[in-house]
């Protein structure tokens, strides 16, 4: 009978310890699915923490043409320096190329696509539902969509303040603006280079001509030698790389003529030609603006529009011997864009 008690004992220990062995791997299995499930969130957030931004660049240009296609891949490759973004750019030799090359970038997952010509919008439109990821935006661009708008550089009221200078420097009181062709951004920038002239100089005479190239070197310098010769003395461009043909005119007339380039800094390469820089910087704080909020998911339809108080846009050479009352009005001319007092159209009355 004893021996019988021991055995059942000897059982009853036995079967405790296979229940608790049993109890505990199961907690061990429970357990596994909770400590991968919080490695594979930190590793998600990791991840997202980690991501390499693509932007891309469109331009309409070679970007070596010391205005705006060269203006267009700084603002985007600048951008893409500052947070640590991967930088690819095209220069666009056809209409038919925009959407190839659009299309091919938000196919490879490309954050950002930038196109730096208004031209681009009604290409670009044509992808945006087919890739809501992608971010589509537009120099000057007026479309918006949920993932595609415009970064609007109010070059009006940049250009106002060249042409306060321009006309405060005249002494013949003829000044000339040079542009390409006539288009919505060169007729803007135009409208405020007069408005601007007009106020600090009334009645002083402005002339605004258009030579029908961005290219032809030899055609502006033409354009600008006529000019000079009947009497201009302060002429703006803003013709891309045939600009270089005013540049080149002006250096044969010094003493004669001042040049103001747009969207370029030429002040300390030629010191005694050049009366100021426009660097032009809008597009370059839009283009970081759309950045900045793609990567903190605050991107904004319609919410980057860049004016005189968002960057330098007009700067006076330090090399020429402006007078101290020109600069004060030229300031005065800025502060009164900033606080509202001066209001500068996009119209272009001629």
């Amino acid at each position: 009978m004893k021996s019988l008690m021991k055995k059942l004992v000897v059982c009853l220990l036995c079967l405790m310890m296979l229940i608790s062995m049993v109890a505990c791997s199961s907690q061990e299995q429970s357990s596994e699915p909770t400590d991968n499930a919080a490695e594979q969130s930190s590793e998600s957030a990791s991840n997202a923490e980690e991501k390499t931004y693509k932007i891309a660049a469109l331009l309409p240009g070679s970007i070596n043409d010391g205005g705006w296609s060269t203006l267009g891949y700084n603002a985007a490759k600048n951008a893409a320096e500052k947070y640590g973004a991967e930088f690819s750019y095209i220069e666009i030799s056809s209409a038919a190329d925009v959407l190839e090359a659009a299309e091919d970038y938000a196919q490879r997952g490309f954050d950002l696509v930038f196109g730096h010509s208004t031209d681009y919008q009604d290409t670009f439109v044509k992808l945006v539902d087919q890739y809501p990821d992608t971010y589509f935006v537009v120099t000057n661009g007026t479309i918006n969509k949920p993932n595609m708008t415009g970064v609007i550089n109010k070059a009006h009221e940049g250009n106002f303040l060249s042409g306060v200078i321009a006309a405060l420097s005249s002494k013949t009181g003829k000044i000339a603006y040079v542009g390409p062709t006539e288009m919505q951004s060169i007729n803007e920038s135009m409208a405020g280079f007069k408005q601007g002239a007009e106020w600090a100089v009334p009645g002083i005479e402005v002339i605004l001509t258009y030579i029908g190239t961005g290219t032809d070197v030899g055609k502006a310098k033409e354009s600008a030698i006529a000019l000079i010769n009947n009497g201009v003395d302060v002429i703006q461009i803003n013709c891309n790389q045939a600009g270089q043909g005013v540049i080149e005119a002006g250096l044969e007339n010094i003493g004669k003529v001042v040049i103001i380039p747009s969207n370029a800094i030429m002040t300390d390469k030629y010191p005694d030609l050049i009366l100021a820089d426009m660097p032009n910087e809008n597009y370059a704080a839009g283009v970081d603006k759309v950045l900045k909020d793609i990567i903190e998911g605050n991107f904004t339809v319609g919410g980057y529009e860049m004016g005189v108080g968002d960057s330098e846009t007009c700067i006076p050479s330090k090399h020429m011997n402006i007078p101290e009352e020109h600069l004060e009005k030229f300031e005065a001319a800025k502060q009164g864009i900033i606080d509202g007092s001066i209001v500068v159209s996009r119209v272009l009355e001629k």
